[in-house]
């Protein structure tokens, strides 16, 4: 299974660049956050969350939420309009029963990452089909693309991925000018490096208008339509994976966590003016304990 206290780590350095990307300097704000906690989120615990903003409201996807008195349901989406006051508006039924945004496919099938294009949010799954022994390396699991409008449930593109592909973790960009989504993934499970994919905006929805960024030549990058043609951007043994188009530093940054074959992980943040690198990589020293909502800076 996931290391939870990880992907909520994960979770939360992609809030905190996607909130403060235009006006601070990313290198000294810390915020923290969890699924669990008082009140309405009481007895809830989830996986490997996505955060993204739709209609002025700050949207979160939990995956493999489990619940103290209704036990496990597949994904979660919660809200709110304040993230300086934020308190998570969760999509609920009977009383309390999250409802799923989307249903298990596999053993998990968790959110990756997400994009707004046209009034539709576009989320990029994983689907776990046997843990195995567990990651690094051991995991058989794909990918898939679902599209719908807040928090109504969602429904699948043709955006598909096989078990171990170089796309299993999906995180999209929006190109600056809106033009274009770069898909940045890894493939297997905390065992493989970054990918880089392209897709344009108004055809999101479609595999066949998918390229793979293959190499850089005579300064150009070279895209193909070929998926065997995917070369690395970034080396490592990755699984998820956060990456953004930041205005205020007019770069990409990508954050992952790097593994060893023992499970150990190093957290790392590349940035680069372009999608295809070459990405300047550094180590982020990461420590954390029990997290907790609403959302608050505590650095």
């Amino acid at each position: 299974m996931f290391d939870r206290a990880l992907i909520v780590i994960f979770l939360l350095l992609h809030v905190l660049v996607l909130i403060h990307g235009e006006n601070s300097n990313l290198t000294a704000l810390v915020y923290e956050t969890a699924i669990t906690g008082p009140g309405k989120t009481n007895g809830w615990d989830g996986d490997l969350g996505v955060p993204f903003i739709f209609n002025n409201r700050y949207y979160f996807l939990e995956g493999d939420v489990l619940h103290q008195n209704y036990g496990r349901i597949p994904n979660a989406i919660g809200w709110c309009s304040d993230i300086a006051n934020c308190i998570v508006q969760w999509n609920e039924v009977n009383g309390g029963f999250p409802y799923p945004f989307y249903y298990l496919l596999g053993q998990s099938t968790v959110p990756a990452g997400a994009v707004t294009i046209g009034g539709v949010a576009y989320i990029f799954m994983m689907n776990v089909v046997n843990w195995g022994n567990g990651a690094p390396g051991s995991v058989v699991a794909n990918s898939l693309g679902i599209k719908g409008i807040p928090p109504t449930p969602f429904a699948p593109t043709s955006i598909k991925y096989g078990d171990n592909s170089k796309f299993v973790n999906i995180a999209p960009v929006l190109s600056p000018d809106s033009e274009t989504v770069y898909l940045f993934g890894s493939g297997l499970y905390r065992a493989a490096p970054i990918s880089l994919a392209m897709v344009p905006s108004d055809s999101i929805e479609e595999i066949s208008a998918v390229k793979y960024f293959s190499e850089v030549r005579n300064g150009n990058p070279v895209f193909s339509t070929n998926y065997n043609d995917a070369n690395p951007i970034i080396n490592g043994n990755v699984g998820e994976i956060s990456a953004m188009w930041s205005s205020y530093k007019q770069q990409y940054l990508v954050s992952y966590f790097d593994f060893q074959r023992n499970g150990a992980s190093v957290l790392r943040l590349g940035n680069s003016t372009y999608p295809w690198g070459p990405f300047d990589v550094d180590t982020i020293p990461v420590s954390y304990t029990h997290l907790t909502l609403p959302t608050k800076r505590i650095v």
